[in-house]
């Protein structure tokens, strides 16, 4: 029977980077509770899968206790919100209340809408309070310096003992490392990083996480005519060795309409319409399939416009910085 791809891979793809960095969370969590207020940096691409991972960490039961002040009708140990794109003052705070389930009234001053962050966490029993696209905080448009906003997640971090999980884009480490008071606060940074495939360990990783979602479509009566290797090659062309874009093309195959067949034609068409990159997207699915300095150079591609260094592993990849840095 056919089906809708976004329906049958309306799943998270728990592969072996994204388990090590939400295990590595975890335990920075764990040690965070007794250091009485931190705060935890998560840091990657776009579309490595941060976003999964938080809703993982959110959903699952992390044994994290409500702070003893929670009442007993409401407890809320961990919390996700996001920052909005170009926030300033009091939007980074109403970011903080819309994840406890409350919001703030438009003409609410600034001084206010804080305090009403720190009585919400203390009588909700908050431990925990995770913020997405906190890279909207250092991105042109932002009505707030970096510095400014490194001083309020400090005030609340201070003012309620509590651990701030803050997620985006690489380069919020700017306000890491523009703070020294933020900083001091700060645990060590956690990036997750898309794999490489020069990296045997991480080029297998990546097939196995591609395999596990053939396989799932499989499971749904959906037939192939392509074999996994070759078709993971070609995804990780595409996708830079990020696993959360590959599932977001194969998402798209069928332009919305059900397919009881997937074909790499149709996988072509989805990655042509879901990426900009259209040279790319052309080496990726030509005769033959792309060589290993085409996969080096999309993996350096996506680690330099994230920010990210690169300690090349082999000549393909030395070859990719430079002729990116040219």
């Amino acid at each position: 029977m056919p089906i809708l791809m976004s329906e049958a891979l309306d799943v998270r793809i728990r592969h072996r980077i994204y388990s090590e960095i939400l295990m590595a969370l975890r335990d920075q969590l764990s040690r965070a509770a007794n250091l009485n207020g931190a705060i935890i940096p998560l840091l990657g691409p776009t579309r490595v899968g941060k976003s999964d991972l938080l809703l993982d960490l959110v959903d699952e039961d992390t044994g994290f206790a409500p702070r003893a002040s929670a009442s007993l009708l409401r407890r809320q140990p961990i919390v996700l919100g996001a920052v909005p794109p170009k926030p300033n003052e009091r939007e980074l705070y109403r970011a903080m209340l819309l994840a406890m389930g409350f919001d703030c009234g438009k003409k609410e001053r600034t001084s206010i809408v804080r305090d009403r962050v720190i009585a919400a966490i203390s009588r909700e029993g908050v431990a925990v309070l995770v913020l997405d696209e906190c890279n909207h905080c250092v991105e042109p448009g932002a009505n707030l310096s970096a510095r400014s906003a490194a001083d309020h997640f400090k005030t609340i971090v201070d003012a309620t003992g509590i651990t701030l999980v803050l997620a985006g884009l690489p380069n919020f480490q700017r306000i890491v490392d523009g703070n020294e008071q933020f900083r001091d606060r700060a645990m060590r940074s956690l990036i997750f990083e898309p794999y490489s495939w020069s990296l045997e360990r991480d080029r297998e990783g990546f097939v196995a996480a591609m395999n596990g979602i053939f396989a799932l479509l499989r499971e749904a009566s959906v037939e192939t005519d392509f074999a996994d290797q070759d078709i993971a090659r070609r995804l990780f062309a595409v996708c830079g060795g990020r696993v959360g874009l590959a599932l977001r093309i194969l998402k798209a195959v069928g332009a919305g309409k059900p397919v009881s067949k997937l074909t790499m034609q149709e996988i072509a068409a989805a990655a042509a319409a879901c990426c900009q990159d259209r040279h790319m997207v052309s080496a990726a699915f030509s005769s033959p399939p792309p060589g290993d300095d085409v996969l080096s150079r999309s993996y350096v591609n996506v680690m330099q416009e994230a920010g990210l260094s690169v300690l090349p592993n082999n000549v393909h990849e030395y070859a990719a910085v430079r002729g990116l840095r040219a």
